[in-house]
């Protein structure tokens, strides 16, 4: 046999061995990032769908398994019935904190939620304030109400937040289980120019220096934002633009790369309201990147 025959039998088996290799461990039809581990995702917006059971149907057929938002035991029935988990809320406003008889009002209403749902099977965490460095809470009411809960509820739900301005969040970690963050695109960003899917990696390589200057180790989620703002008042201004799909796509590439431990999309919807007209994610070209997350994270959750 010439040498240069024998040469390229070996290059030939070499190449079916590394070939067998890929196709048995599924690295053709896998994400990158959902090879070694499974996270978790989710939706808000479904009080605003209008029908909490179809508004499940939606999760639930397409392979997410957390829902954000909930505050009901009825919702929370539902859920279980599709096997998604929620995320509970009771939402802080500054008003409310500053306000000593709206404050005490809000506790009792807290305690209430938390005795009622707390062995609800369906309950994933506790949400009781969104954005409290935007908001500027005054951290002893983020303190008063993170000690209540874990008091009543025994530590058996994490407590959750989502936080939005980085020269502002890092006073408020220590006091969430899960930190996660919603680098939502601009139309304008800092140099007036549109802001692009970058914004998620800077967000979330900020968020973990600042959990690492602070010795602190905690699950990161991500918020993407998936939602068009459709103003009533001719002429509004529009802070926030939709992603293309293959912008959203990007994202949520992006996000898994730099290891986050669980994807959440806001939003499945907008209701009719004063200042914007309703909006359905399902209506939109979007949905077919935003319904395929479940399977780039490796948890589809479907039944």
């Amino acid at each position: 046999m010439r040498p240069e025959s024998r040469v390229c039998k070996f290059v030939v088996k070499i190449f079916l061995f590394v070939l067998a290799l890929l196709f048995t461990g599924g690295i053709f039809v896998q994400d990158v990032a959902a090879q070694t581990r499974a996270i978790p995702s989710g939706l808000f917006g479904l009080w605003a769908w209008g029908d909490w059971g179809d508004a499940f149907r939606v999760l639930g057929e397409n392979g997410f398994q957390i829902a954000v938002g909930v505050s009901s035991r009825s919702a929370l029935d539902l859920a279980q019935a599709r096997g998604i988990k929620c995320i509970v809320d009771h939402g802080l406003t500054k008003e409310i904190a500053d306000d000593e008889e709206k404050w005490q009002k809000y506790l009792d209403g807290l305690k209430k939620k938390v005795d009622e749902l707390k062995d609800h099977p369906a309950v994933y965490a506790w949400y009781f304030v969104d954005e409290p460095d935007w908001q500027q809470i005054p951290l002893e009411k983020i303190r008063v109400a993170t000690e209540l809960i874990r008091e009543r509820d025994d530590r058996k739900h994490p407590l959750f937040t989502v936080l939005t301005k980085p020269e502002k969040w890092a006073r408020y970690l220590p006091f969430f289980d899960i930190i996660s963050v919603d680098p939502y695109l601009k139309v304008k960003g800092p140099d007036g120019q549109p802001e692009n899917p970058e914004k998620v990696r800077q967000y979330l390589q900020r968020i973990k220096a600042d959990l690492k200057d602070q010795g602190l180790n905690k699950p990161l989620y991500v918020v993407l934002g998936a939602f068009e703002q459709r103003p009533r008042a001719p002429g509004s201004v529009v802070v926030f633009r939709k992603p293309t799909p293959a912008e959203m796509e990007e994202m949520t590439r992006i996000a898994l790369e730099e290891g986050v431990d669980g994807v959440l999309v806001w939003t499945l919807s907008f209701r009719n309201n004063s200042q914007y007209h309703d909006w359905r994610l399902p209506d939109d070209p979007l949905w077919s990147t935003v319904r395929r997350i479940p399977q780039l994270t490796g948890a589809t959750g479907k039944r």
